[in-house]
């Protein structure tokens, strides 16, 4: 997940799943 600079939203999305 290294787009969790340029988009945070989805890297928590990513990792709430």
């Amino acid at each position: 997940m290294g787009e969790g600079f340029l988009r945070p939203i989805i890297c928590i999305d990513l990792q709430r799943t």
